[in-house]
């Protein structure tokens, strides 16, 4: 009869060590979980959600790239919008000077020196690099400078563009759904030729107390090319504002989409510790529990060993 027991406890005793055995395996991966904070060591430990994970990993990327070049542009642009913003300046300036010039009681004899000042200025602007060391008006021509005043020769009638070495094509950058916008401002805008024009003008004509005077006339002339070039520019910062506004929307959706995905996938393999600590309770419940019928078990074996005797 002894011998029968015997028998008969042997599975119960092997399924109480195996069971031991897988409890302290998963006790093991759960610390190891909670002093990591990571589900598992590598992808093989979530097969089932590896490739969405990877997906979600590339989409991060991916995003996150898409909103690091948008925000290069947007810095650019912001650079642009200071120099746009500080021709303005000149320009009223220059405005209000000349105004004063053409009152026959006023005497700038220093108008033209200031004049050339200005084209010092405006071509000093227009050569500006950006913080990649590349021409901030010059377009898609980004490795030389974008204007050169000495192509200029005498005003005519009109403004010339003779002094842009810009490319005359704007650069793009997506913003999403195949969608792409231009972004550059040229040297060659009218805004910055309407300017030039006016300054040569200026420079070449001495204010004179006779309306009537060819100096005078041409000063006038300079005057009105001075409001279109106010108006000009006023429409460039207008341009360049809505154009920063359009990219800072999308770089912020980008933003939000890496955010979103950086999330996500760290929800597939991250651990959460009040969960990871309640699992911890669970298997030392379970383990003592075996541990405890696994003593039982042997408990009676040695009983039997001794009644059999």
């Amino acid at each position: 009869m002894s011998t029968l027991m015997r028998v008969a406890d042997t599975p119960n005793y092997n399924s109480a060590m195996r069971s031991i055995m897988q409890t302290q395996d998963k006790l093991a991966k759960n610390l190891n979980q909670m002093s990591t904070g990571y589900k598992v060591d590598s992808f093989s430990g979530i097969a089932s959600e590896s490739q969405s994970y990877l997906n979600l990993r590339v989409q991060s990327v991916l995003t996150g790239g898409n909103a690091e070049e948008l925000n290069r542009v947007d810095s650019r642009l912001g650079f642009v919008e200071d120099q746009v913003k500080a021709i303005s300046q000149h320009i009223a300036s220059t405005r209000v000077r000349l105004t004063a010039a053409l009152n026959p009681t006023q005497n700038d004899t220093g108008f033209s020196t200031f004049a050339e000042d200005e084209l010092d200025f405006i071509q000093t602007v227009l050569n500006m690099k950006d913080a990649q060391n590349q021409a901030l008006f010059g377009g898609t021509r980004t490795d030389s400078n974008a204007c050169d005043l000495s192509l200029m020769g005498p005003p005519g009638l009109s403004p010339s563009y003779a002094y842009a070495l810009d490319s005359d094509e704007s650069r793009t950058v997506s913003i999403g759904n195949e969608k792409e916008i231009s972004y550059d401002i040229l040297a060659r805008d009218d805004a910055f030729a309407e300017y030039i024009y006016s300054l040569q003008l200026i420079r070449d004509n001495q204010p004179s107390p006779d309306p009537h005077s060819p100096a005078y006339q041409n000063l006038q002339r300079a005057l009105e090319h001075l409001k279109k070039a106010d108006v000009a520019t006023a429409e460039l910062i207008d341009k360049v504002g809505t154009t920063r506004k359009n990219i800072g929307d999308m770089r912020d959706i980008y933003q939000e989409d890496q955010k979103y995905s950086e999330e996500m996938s760290m929800e597939m393999i991250s651990v959460d510790p009040a969960e990871a600590i309640i699992k911890m309770i669970q298997l030392q419940v379970q383990l003592g529990a075996t541990l405890h019928a696994t003593r039982e078990i042997v408990s009676n074996q040695q009983a039997i060993n001794i009644l059999g005797r």
